[in-house]
């Protein structure tokens, strides 16, 4: 084994062991006594998932009417909501995470919504798929946190259809809100703990450039608003009472310069 290939599997496995720790949407569990994995603590961070983010909820109930019956792969697919979003519009699903305690929940998510899906451990990197194996390939905040984003673009590109559609929501952006905040506000973003050991902030140029290959390719600038933290202590008083009201008094044009997030949608 090469230094370099030693160096990605180290960085891979921090990876795994921070999101196997914090599975993503578990940081929204404000009530304790809701068992982790039952189907009443998916509904308790439901809206959390889904309902905070209109675009995603949207983006799934406009395409998939058009795409039912069509092959969906979800790159990391985190405890499953938006998997089980697509399955409900009538796609078939397959999903891959790096973290096996979030396939273990996603699985635990699909099924208790009465629903399929084939998904399974496996990292953005290799993917465990041949070449245009999907009509579909749909990620949401993961690309950013893989160590070598531009290389899972290609393999979302690889095992792509030609024809097929992307949906890539989203990559983070480099002089954003969000941005300053977490360099200049040292306040991490995924859980108040800290950041997993990868987080990538881009520019609109730099994630166009990842997507050379694609065609139809679109770039849109969301997350323009700021939402409310259920977080405690000095500096969530600060970002609820103050940044966040004053901030959203913004007009959309201004405010959507400095959106923190960057979905693109093309085509193979």
């Amino acid at each position: 084994m090469t230094s370099a290939s030693a160096e990605t599997d180290s960085q891979l496995g921090d990876i795994r062991a921070y999101w196997d720790k914090n599975p993503l949407g578990t940081q929204f569990r404000v009530d304790p006594s809701v068992e982790v994995g039952s189907p009443e603590f998916f509904e308790h961070i439901r809206p959390h998932m889904t309902e905070r983010f209109s675009w995603i909820v949207d983006l799934i109930r406009e395409n998939g009417p058009k795409l039912k019956g069509r092959s969906l792969l979800e790159i990391g697919c985190g405890m499953g909501f938006d998997s089980a979003a697509w399955a409900r519009e009538g796609l078939n699903v397959s999903g891959v995470d790096l973290s096996p305690q979030s396939v273990a929940l996603a699985r635990l998510n699909v099924q208790h919504s009465g629903l399929e899906a084939d998904l399974k451990p496996a990292s953005a990197l290799d993917l465990p798929f041949e070449d245009e194996t999907f009509d579909v390939v749909y990620s949401r905040g993961v690309l950013h946190h893989t160590g070598d984003t531009p290389r899972a673009v290609a393999e979302a590109y690889r095992v792509l259809k030609p024809g097929g559609h992307a949906f890539i929501c989203h990559l983070y952006r480099r002089h954003s809100w969000m941005y300053y905040i977490s360099r200049y506000g040292r306040e991490p973003i995924e859980f108040k703990e800290g950041d997993p050991p990868v987080t990538v902030f881009y520019s609109v140029a730099e994630v166009e450039a990842m997507f050379d290959k694609f065609k139809d390719v679109e770039t849109h600038l969301q997350h323009y608003r700021a939402l409310k933290t259920l977080r405690k202590g000095p500096k969530a008083w600060l970002y609820n009472r103050i940044f966040r009201p004053v901030f959203n008094l913004l007009p959309t044009a201004i405010a959507k310069r400095l959106a923190y997030k960057i979905s693109v949608y093309a085509r193979k």
